[in-house]
């Protein structure tokens, strides 16, 4: 069996650099075996007050019909995890509860029945231990409106107490618990290990489904591993052993409890939703491409630019009036125009059909300053698109941040001619030559103008989609969530 050696906080990241680690299950978070057995310490602790702790437990041992021990008034002690497992293709976990209190019976048997050979009493000291497997996918499943993560004792297999060195006899025992378990209420045998709520969050960063594995590192402690699903209707399957699932507590960090692993996915959605939400004041649709989350998108999102008037001087004299997205009647209805595709380390913001509209007219020729016919006015609409790239900085601190935006052309080609023959027309007393570079200069006064007009309307749209945020703030907003509850008291 391969061990999980624990490396430093740098180790961890660099790891989590290489490629995403959660997806398709969202979030990962690693609680320290001594945090979970605290847990279920605090558990026991709190039953005695409940009445709700294991009842001393007498019952006879017997063998091929032969009666061996007797246990008289058997008292377990609180349940604690033990780590031995090191392969996450499996769902077992081992529970030990030490026997604190009774006294053992040995037995021989006699002609005439049987006869005490030895009485043992318990002390907490020397206690034989019951020792048992959980089936954690028993565990595994849909998040219900309690939340809560239970280890139910009756969920188990294996059941072994070393009450002797036989081990024919130690499962002989271990089934007497097995039957007491699978009789007791559930306040008896069910342990809530947390709580993960789904609560008031959005659909998109509820917790829908999770699953439950174990692990090991070489000091032999360990760490229960609990892989969240925020699809509805797809429970995530944790990673195969072969995928090198490193070990997530920091040895250098010696004093957490717990760790929270969130994909980049997830984390530019954290970061973003809300901030679309308030800024464009219309609810961002959530797409997945089969289980991984997709992208999000908004409809119909325009620029705020007021229209405006250039006196373009050339061999010709024209106003160029600019306008953006101003015709409702060219775009389709409840058209999704602005979409961030999420990636395993960015997302890729597009802002597509924005179209400027030109409009040349009040031409007049430079010599002799006379207007052109009204008929010579000029329309025309130049589509672009805007693009930006959201990433993550490693820091520190670790922040979400934009990258700087990008305008291009779109159908630049087809504009650019159809203004070329516009203007080229409109030379026709000069020689062939001239008309084509006077027609060529008017095309990139225009284009310029275009350009300068566009980079104004979408810098205010940076603005709104500009964000610099650390990632300290998105684990607050995520455990405000209700994820809080699952690491109460832990220093993540």
């Amino acid at each position: 069996m391969r061990l999980k050696m624990a490396d430093n906080i740098q180790v961890l990241l660099d790891w989590l650099k290489i490629k995403t680690r959660v997806s398709p299950e969202d979030v990962v978070v690693a609680l320290h075996g001594a945090k979970v057995n605290h847990l279920l310490e605090q558990e026991y602790i709190r039953r005695f007050s409940a009445d709700s702790y294991f009842k001393p437990f007498s019952a006879p041992v017997v063998e091929d019909e032969y009666l061996r021990y007797y246990l008289h008034d058997f008292q377990l002690d609180m349940p604690r995890l033990s780590f031995a497992n090191e392969d996450l293709d499996d769902s077992l976990a081992y529970l030990n509860m030490v026997i604190i209190d009774g006294t053992k019976v040995t037995l021989e048997s006699i002609t005439d029945g049987y006869k005490v050979a030895a009485l043992d009493a318990i002390t907490p000291l020397h206690g034989p231990v019951l020792s048992l497997t959980l089936q954690l996918d028993e565990v595994d499943g849909v998040i219900r409106e309690d939340g809560k993560l239970l280890l139910d004792l009756s969920k188990s297999s294996d059941f072994s107490v070393d009450i002797d060195e036989d081990e024919n006899l130690r499962i002989i025992t271990g089934a007497l618990f097995k039957a007491l378990f699978e009789s007791l209420p559930d306040d008896h045998r069910i342990f809530p290990l947390g709580v993960i709520k789904p609560g008031e969050a959005p659909a998109h960063m509820r917790p829908h489904a999770f699953a439950l594995r174990t692990q090991r590192d070489t000091d032999s402690d360990g760490s229960l591993l609990i892989f969240i699903s925020m699809k509805e209707d797809f429970k995530g399957t944790p990673p195969s052993t072969s995928h090198d699932f490193k070990y997530l507590h920091p040895i250098d960090r010696p004093n957490s409890t717990a760790t929270l692993v969130l994909g980049i996915r997830r984390t530019m959605l954290l970061a973003l939703y809300p901030k679309w939400l308030e800024s464009f004041k219309q609810t961002p649709v959530v797409e997945y491409d089969s289980e991984r989350l997709g992208r999000i998108k908004l409809k119909n999102i325009e620029a705020q630019e007021p229209r405006t008037t250039k006196l373009i001087e050339n061999s010709l004299k024209f106003h160029l009036r600019l306008a953006i997205n101003n015709d409702s009647s060219r775009r389709q209805a409840d058209a999704f125009n602005f979409t961030l595709e999420l990636h395993e380390n960015k997302g890729s913001l597009t802002w597509d059909e924005i179209e400027i509209e030109v409009v040349i007219d009040k031409l007049a020729a430079m010599r002799g300053g006379e207007p052109v016919s009204p008929k010579s006015r000029k329309t025309e609409v130049l589509k672009m698109s805007y693009t930006t790239d959201y990433t993550v900085d490693d820091g520190p601190p670790v922040k979400v941040v934009r990258q700087l935006g990008t305008l291009s052309h779109v159908d630049l080609d087809r504009w650019e001619e159809s203004l070329y023959e516009y203007f080229y027309r409109l030379h026709y007393q000069d020689d062939e030559n001239t008309a084509k570079q006077s027609a060529a200069r008017s095309v990139v006064l225009c284009l310029e103008q275009v350009d300068i007009f566009a980079s104004r309307a979408v810098s205010k749209l940076d603005e709104m989609v500009a964000i610099d945020q650390k990632a300290d703030a998105l684990l607050d907003r995520l455990l405000a969530l209700g994820f809080d509850e699952l690491i109460v008291g832990s220093d993540t």
